[in-house]
């Protein structure tokens, strides 16, 4: 089905064929789609693997780690998503050899230390790379585990939000570009969003029952946003069972026609 339209414009003379159209993801669509999924089980795997890393060594500690006296050598602070992190830098003389370590301390307890003064620490016999500031109790294990939790459901639900919209527009479009009903659009407006990146977007209507005009505003390519400068107005694909659903047709670019 064609949805005629009142200007001279022509549909792209591909979309005159029966639905389905046969379509397939093109390349670069599927390595994007194996590339996010990676993406997530790796950085899922990564918090998980310094959580369990972290509780680790301070379940080690805590069974046979060896108290020891260090001097503070430096002093930092970090910030990040998390807010500010005080940090020590302290040496100490274990099994014949200098030991450095490094770990983070609550902010009154960084205030109140100097460089130079001294700290106790505690570390693994056998394994003296493997310490912490301070003694290590059970309480602090069990303290450490709930940021690691956070940690894990912030980063395994925000890729997972990623990767489902990513997926949802992927889909949307191979459904429009097999079974949606084209028709010709009218360019309302363009806008160009710049951030971190930027991102270019077109308002454009159709009219499915006349009189009854529809407008959205989708972001497209940069090269379709450029296109609308001089080219004929669009042909717009629109889903015959939710004609709110809709997409430029030149726009698509996750999904090709084919000859099958």
């Amino acid at each position: 089905m064609i949805d005629a339209h009142p200007t001279t414009y022509v549909v792209e003379r591909e979309l005159y064929t029966a639905t389905p159209r046969s379509v397939a993801y093109t390349g670069k669509t599927q390595a994007f789609r194996c590339f996010l999924f990676l993406l997530w089980i790796f950085a899922v795997g990564l918090v998980a693997y310094c959580g369990w890393h972290e509780i680790t060594e301070l379940s080690a500690l805590t069974k046979s780690g060896t108290p020891a006296m260090a001097r503070v050598v430096n002093m930092y602070t970090t910030s990040g998503k998390g807010g500010m992190r005080y940090h020590l830098v302290y040496e100490f003389q274990a099994e014949g050899a200098t030991v450095r370590g490094n770990d983070s301390i609550p902010e009154t307890y960084y205030e109140a230390t100097r460089i130079g003064d001294p700290q106790r620490v505690t570390y693994l016999p056998g394994n003296p790379q493997v310490e912490r500031a301070g003694e290590v109790t059970p309480e602090r294990v069990e303290a450490a585990k709930p940021p690691f939790e956070l940690a894990l459901a912030v980063v395994f639900l925000a890729f997972g939000v990623l990767v489902v919209s990513s997926e949802y527009t992927i889909r949307t479009h191979r459904r429009l570009l097999q079974c949606g009903i084209p028709t010709v659009g009218d360019i309302v407006d363009r806008e160009i969003v710049r951030g971190k990146s930027t991102t270019y977007y077109v308002i454009y209507q159709i009219e499915v029952v006349p009189g009854d005009p529809i407008t959205k505003r989708v972001m497209v390519p940069r090269g379709f946003y450029d296109e609308c400068l001089t080219a004929a107005p669009p042909t717009i694909l629109y889903d015959p069972d939710n004609p709110e659903s809709s997409y430029p047709y030149r726009a698509i670019t996750e999904v090709r026609l084919t000859a099958g």
